[in-house]
C-alpha cells in the first residue's frame, strides 16, 4: 500500500497540532499553579515567570525581583515551586530556573 505525500503532510500537521495543544494546555495549567505561588514570593519582593516547557517535560522559569540571586531561591524552587507544580501536573518531570 502506497501512501501519497499529501497524506503524510496531513498526518504530520495533525501531530504538530496535537503537540501544540498539549503544550498549550500544560502552560495554562502551569500558569494556574504559579499564580497560586506568586503571593508567597511577592511578600519578599520576588516573582517568577514561565519561560517554556521543553519536549522532555521540564518547566523552565525565570526568577524576577528579589528572587534573582537570593540565597534561598534554590530551596524555594525545590520545596515550594517544583513540589507544587509536580503535585498538580504529574506530566512535568522537573522545574528549573534559567537564572
Amino acid at each position: 500500500m502506497l501512501i501519497d505525500k499529501s497524506h503524510l503532510f496531513f498526518y504530520e500537521r495533525l501531530r504538530i497540532n496535537y503537540c501544540y495543544k498539549l503544550q498549550e494546555d500544560l502552560l495554562v495549567r502551569a500558569n494556574a499553579v504559579i499564580e497560586e505561588i506568586r503571593p508567597y514570593l511577592a511578600v519578599d519582593g520576588g516573582n517568577v515567570e514561565i519561560v517554556d516547557i521543553t519536549d522532555d517535560m521540564v518547566l523552565q522559569l525565570r526568577w524576577i525581583g528579589n528572587c534573582i540571586g537570593c540565597h534561598m531561591s534554590s530551596m524555594t524552587m525545590k520545596a515550594g515551586v517544583e513540589q507544587s507544580v509536580k503535585a498538580r501536573i504529574p506530566e512535568i518531570k522537573s522545574v528549573i530556573a534559567l537564572n
